[in-house]
């Protein structure tokens, strides 16, 4: 099954790393490089049926090429403040959130859809074709402008380059495609500031 059309509308999806149009082992591009076209239904996988969730299956019948130890990764260059994530997910995902929330004495967070991230900029996705993983990369700007933060999704306010970054607090919801199924993931100087009922903590901490 096409994710593309499984989620018509709700999703403005990459499909340059979707082995239906493009074998990844022939296309250099950053996208490919994260991308799997293993474990498609041509070599036997049936389209997932399991449970959704933040992370990476291991024995599941199709697994990232390279698949990595962490559910969500994050870093920034302390020289420009840009800021990249990347989070797997367990099955389809239909969207993820990010929030970005400085400690309690800021009364600004940051909030990022990757609706709006996804094909603005340099984010992007790519998937199993069969369903059994889904892979966002999000990269935000800094910017010192609040007005050009609020307009602009790929706008960031917060640094890296101080120690401003042992202030700031994040927080990944995970929404399903399929279902109603939710996941979350939280970290940083104050996590609880959020509302992380039934939320884990990142696999490196």
């Amino acid at each position: 099954m096409n994710k593309f059309l499984f989620a018509l509308g709700a999703l403005a999806i990459s499909t340059s790393c979707i082995k239906a149009t493009t074998d990844c082992d022939s296309a250099d591009t950053a996208a490919c490089d994260t991308g799997s076209d293993t474990g498609d239904t041509a070599e036997g996988c049936a389209e997932f049926t399991g449970t959704f969730g933040i992370g990476i299956d291991t024995t599941a019948c199709a697994v990232p090429e390279n698949a990595p130890e962490w559910d969500v990764n994050w870093d920034c260059d302390p020289g420009t403040n840009d800021y990249w994530y990347e989070i797997y997910t367990i099955g389809w995902a239909k969207n993820v959130e990010l929030y970005i929330d400085q400690d309690t004495a800021s009364p600004w967070t940051e909030y990022h859809n990757s609706d709006d991230l996804i094909g603005n900029g340099d984010s992007y996705e790519s998937y199993d074709e069969d369903g059994y993983w889904d892979y966002y990369y999000l990269y935000l700007q800094n910017s010192t402008d609040f007005a050009e933060v609020q307009d602009d999704p790929t706008k960031t306010l917060y640094v890296c380059g101080d120690g401003r970054i042992a202030t700031l607090s994040w927080f990944f919801v995970a929404n399903a495609d399929a279902d109603a199924a939710v996941d979350c993931i939280a970290w940083g100087a104050e996590p609880d500031i959020f509302d992380t009922t039934g939320c884990s903590a990142p696999s490196w901490i």
